[in-house]
């Protein structure tokens, strides 16, 4: 709705940058980016001034709608995905806005159309300091299926693509439905939120077969971002005792975890009081883009295989370390394999369980890349010498994540061995 009127106003403030640069930063589809890519490629940009063009981010301009806005999104999954998106009347396109994404309850009904009637109020969500977002799920796509993890990833591009947000500070938050859908999040795709914070949600709900969810519950995943919990104490349908048992196996797996259990029933009465508490918790949880260490658990290789700069490309039986064996019984899923890196300079430290190839994505901003780059894969070095940073790969990461601080010039493909 509002998007080609935004894109006119963007392609106006990116005079500077060369053009193939700037036909990438345009691109509004996969498919565009990607061809947008090869013709940065076929221009000949050394890899330095691409690097340097794509760290330094986009022009953002002035001249964008502010307030209450209502686009949508065409899903790769078909679906017509509709949000709201609340922008400060006083933003500033010269400085970086935290973002917030507000997944709404009651999901098991039909599309109830245009209008914003899935999330009246915004008084919860706006500020004058950060963007709130408060997508749409619906009984045919609901928090804890693929179309929703990609839809969302689809609409934070869109957004970063006319306002000048804070790739660091984007946080998910849910109630209800939309408590288990956070939970969904940091279960299965960590790399874009700095922090998670589920509403009078409950786990449980993720782990009945009758709901249509799309995975296993995987606690490991959990150890990567910190939560700020809330739960009620009278809540008829989560009640906060059914919780503690899944708030004991996060304490005993190391999970990080602010956990508030107040007075109450099944809504957000309490929501005021908790402001301070929670404006807190997110000023003290800004996201680290390449965190030195990455533990990630998957039972696919088509979704929900990645966080942050480690890929899982095949399951099955290799050989293991001890620090991701340490995790197994964090992890959900007959077929499912775990990955636990440190990376310390231009070292590699990576323990595997039942994976049997990965890649590692090197950043520039993390490794000298004048120097040799080793990997060691449980206790064997499989990867030692000098990595040339490449054009193409920095651009299809930048592509897929549309952040200036999480750029990658490289991947060491990784064979375990067996």
């Amino acid at each position: 709705m509002i998007l080609g009127t935004l894109m006119v106003l963007a392609l106006a403030v990116q005079d500077t940058t060369p053009e193939p640069l700037s036909a990438f930063w345009r691109a509004a589809t996969p498919t565009a980016r990607t061809e947008a890519a090869a013709g940065v490629i076929a221009s000949g940009i050394p890899f330095d001034s691409v690097f340097r063009t794509l760290h330094g981010g986009r022009a953002y301009g002035s001249a964008v709608p502010r307030g209450l806005l209502e686009p949508t999104l065409e899903g790769t999954d078909g679906h017509l995905h509709r949000y709201l998106l609340l922008v400060p009347q006083s933003y500033d396109p010269s400085r970086r806005y935290p973002l917030r994404v507000f997944l709404h309850g009651g999901t098991t009904v039909p599309d109830p159309g245009p209008g914003g009637s899935w999330w009246p109020d915004l008084d919860l969500v706006s500020g004058e300091g950060h963007i709130s977002v408060m997508p749409l799920a619906w009984s045919e796509c609901l928090w804890w299926q693929h179309g929703q993890v990609e839809a969302l990833r689809h609409i934070l591009l869109g957004i970063k693509r006319f306002y000048n947000v804070d790739e660091n500070r984007v946080y998910l938050a849910g109630v209800s439905d939309g408590g288990a859908g956070t939970y969904f999040g940091a279960f299965h795709d960590t790399t874009p939120w700095a922090a998670f914070l589920p509403f009078v949600g409950h786990p449980g709900v993720l782990e009945n077969a009758h709901y249509g969810v799309d995975g296993s519950t995987q606690v490991a995943n959990l150890l990567n971002k910190p939560l700020f919990i809330v739960n009620t104490i009278q809540d008829p349908i989560h009640p906060a005792v059914s919780v503690h048992p899944y708030l004991e196996l996060y304490g005993k797996a190391g999970v990080r975890f602010d956990y508030h259990e107040l007075p109450g029933v099944h809504d957000v009465a309490w929501w005021p009081a908790e402001a301070e508490d929670i404006e807190a918790f997110l000023a003290a949880h800004p996201r680290d883009p390449l965190p030195d260490t990455v533990v990630w658990a998957t039972e696919y290789v088509d979704r929900y295989n990645r966080a942050h700069w480690i890929v899982v490309d095949e399951l099955g039986s290799a050989s293991s370390g001890a620090a991701a064996r340490r995790l197994t019984g964090f992890t959900s899923g007959r077929n499912a394999g775990i990955v636990s890196a440190i990376r310390d300079g231009n070292t590699f430290r990576v323990d595997t369980h039942g994976v049997r190839r990965l890649r590692i994505l090197v950043s520039p901003d993390e490794v000298d890349l004048t120097l040799p780059v080793e990997v060691v894969v449980n206790g064997r070095t499989t990867f030692h010498g000098p990595l040339a940073p490449d054009v193409g790969t920095l651009l299809a990461w930048a592509a897929v994540d549309g952040d200036r601080t999480m750029l990658f010039a490289a991947e060491i493909r990784v064979d375990v061995p067996r």
